[in-house]
């Protein structure tokens, strides 16, 4: 689950207002390569929804978001020298935000994180798609050297590494004790994120692995409730 920073009690009030009539806002914010904020939209926002399927071979989460933008402020051009730009090299993150009486204040659940990977405009509105993070490790980002891991390194080492290898800082893997049978030679022009999926079903249990809505890849066992519908 993701840390809201929320204590028991607090976690409690949270379930209660989900689960009667409530008030909500999103703040959408544009994050530069690094996923720090560079800038927001929320009201700039008029449509979109986020998809999220974690049987997907690919991306588990899909978000597609339109934006009024008369003036013309929203570039799609990485040499705008606007606040908010957007290009390739951008991520945008979603923020849900449920009121809570108990609390008497919002709380935020952050639903999306990921890259930019489509963006049209027609007249004064301008429409953003958007993939989970998993893109980064799909075709055409794929495995530059190849990565030797020897028989009996523990399999969550190994998802551990290859993510590294790949710029991903933000990670929460448990260090489970199951270990390769036999060495690993990850190649060349390998996506990396298939030989990811292949590990972590590898590991006893029922473990999947996934991004979330904050950008964390997570190795964890599914959820036995639904909290947030």
């Amino acid at each position: 689950m993701i840390d809201l920073g929320l204590d028991a009690a607090e976690m409690v009030l949270l379930r209660d207002a989900l689960a009667t009539p409530h008030d909500v806002h999103f703040r959408v914010k544009i994050l530069d390569r690094n996923e720090d904020e560079v800038a927001q939209l929320t009201p700039q926002v008029i449509g979109g929804q986020v998809s999220v399927d974690t049987t997907s071979d690919g991306p588990t989460r899909h978000l597609a978001c339109t934006f009024t933008d008369e003036e013309n402020v929203i570039q799609f051009d990485p040499a705008s020298p606007g606040d908010g730009a957007m290009f390739a090299d951008n991520f945008l993150s979603i923020d849900y935000g449920v009121w809570v009486d108990g609390m008497d204040r919002f709380v935020d659940v952050p639903v999306f994180t990921g890259p930019i990977t489509h963006y049209e405009r027609d007249g004064s509105e301008a429409t953003v798609e958007c993939q989970g993070k998993e893109v980064l490790l799909l075709a055409p980002m794929v495995q530059w050297r190849t990565k030797k891991f020897p028989k009996g390194t523990r399999i969550t080492d190994a998802i551990h590494d290859l993510l590294w290898m790949h710029g991903e800082r933000k990670m929460v893997i448990p260090r489970l004790h199951k270990r390769l049978h036999k060495p690993l030679v990850v190649t060349r022009h390998q996506e990396p994120w298939r030989v990811i999926r292949h590990l972590v079903g590898a590991l006893p249990g029922n473990y999947i692995g996934l991004y979330d809505g904050a950008g964390y890849f997570r190795v964890r066992e599914p959820a036995s409730d639904s909290v947030f519908t």
